[in-house]
């Protein structure tokens, strides 16, 4: 059996999916597979997408990137797009790919979320319908769906009257989660930049509204102005348009505005750095997927705590790190706690350490090749 995976050309402001398929793949890689030849599918040569794209311009936009402009007709496409020569019996997509795509061979993809069915109000209409139609379509035209969490399965089943079989929950790489060393030259280099942040709290998010930094802000702002104590807030990843609509302004006009800090996209060695010297680590996010943020947090050791949606307290496992984030009372209790309670501090680190022992052990490799010998199994005998 020949199973194609794609990497696509994500990019890092579609948020965690750059990262999410870049981790599976280095697992995948290490894994030894029985009975299945993986292929990591390259994107076609530099010369071949020139000749593509002046042909097919936003079409190709179609193949590579997780959101794509509404279509009237269907767009068939070329495996070409997706790895040349790639001849097998199926492909898995770590985001969803256009369902109006045509494939020469069944496909997987994985989806991340649903939210605009939880929070309309983030999505303006045109958002909403681009969404639901394009969800729609990968979901009819896939073989199966693979899924991180529970939560979002039972949303796929019950927004889109799925079979619950055709859903595969298969957890996050929670053990290639991991920064790299830094050299002394680097780490003195990134230290001199950065050292005057400290003390601060970390909230690594791109800038989208369910993210919640507004409510992280005035949360932030009544925490110094009842606290002697010197504190910065430091925000990492991609500024939108949310950011430069309401963030942006919202800070500029902020007493505290010297002390918060939006650094837009850090590299990863710096980001480990942020991270590592960080007081805590505060995720304020009212929806969540999966949080790599939050898996990156425990695995270094660094304090912190989160909201109660989705997924976040299943991974963080202690109702004790857990805080309301549409409450700046519990949010800002929490940050308290994280920066002056020795106690709660080392409480914290402790069960970081013993949820990330756990959470490392989970091997997705078998859970990948169940999905992918039952999935062929399943589309040769609709063709027997």
């Amino acid at each position: 059996m020949k199973v194609g995976f794609y990497r696509g050309i994500t990019a890092l402001d579609a948020g965690g999916i750059a990262p999410y398929a870049d981790r599976v793949i280095s697992v995948l890689r290490e894994y030894t597979f029985q009975g299945i030849d993986l292929k990591i599918l390259p994107l076609a040569s530099n010369r071949l997408l020139r000749k593509i794209t002046s042909h097919l311009h936003d079409s190709f936009y179609l193949l590579t990137h997780p959101y794509y402009p509404h279509r009237r007709r269907p767009f068939r496409a070329s495996t070409t797009l997706l790895g040349a020569d790639f001849r097998g019996d199926l492909i898995h997509f770590p985001y969803q790919v256009p369902g109006r795509v045509r494939f020469r061979c069944p496909f997987i993809v994985t989806m991340h979320d649903i939210q605009e069915l939880h929070f309309p109000e983030f999505f303006n209409p045109q958002e909403r319908l681009r969404r639901a139609d394009y969800y729609f379509g990968a979901i009819e035209q896939s073989a199966r769906i693979v899924v991180s969490f529970e939560h979002v399965k039972e949303d796929l089943v019950r927004y889109f009257r799925i079979p619950e079989d055709k859903v595969a929950v298969i957890p996050v790489p929670y053990n290639a989660c991991r920064f790299k060393e830094l050299d002394r030259n680097s780490n003195q280099d990134i230290e001199n930049r950065l050292r005057a942040l400290c003390p601060y709290f970390l909230y690594p998010a791109q800038t989208w509204e369910h993210k919640n930094h507004l409510a992280l802000i005035e949360a932030f702002e009544r925490f110094c102005g009842e606290s002697e104590q010197e504190i910065h807030l430091v925000c990492t990843g991609t500024q939108n348009e949310y950011f430069e609509r309401v963030l942006k302004r919202r800070v500029d006009q902020s007493l505290q505005r010297r002390r918060i800090h939006f650094l837009g996209v850090v590299s990863e060695e710096e980001l480990g750095w942020l991270y590592r010297h960080a007081a805590g680590v505060v995720l304020p996010t009212l929806y969540e997927a999966g949080s790599f943020p939050l898996i990156e947090a425990m695995q270094m050791g660094t304090p912190v705590i989160c909201a109660n949606t989705t997924s976040l307290p299943e991974t963080i496992g202690d109702e004790a790190f857990v805080f309301d984030p549409r409450s700046r009372d519990s949010l800002i209790q929490k940050m308290r706690a994280l920066l002056l309670d020795e106690s709660y501090i080392a409480r914290n680190r402790m069960n970081s350490k013993v949820r990330i022992e756990a959470l490392q052990r989970v091997a997705i490799g078998p859970y990948y090749e169940e999905l992918w010998h039952t999935t062929i199994a399943r589309e040769r005998s609709k063709n027997d």
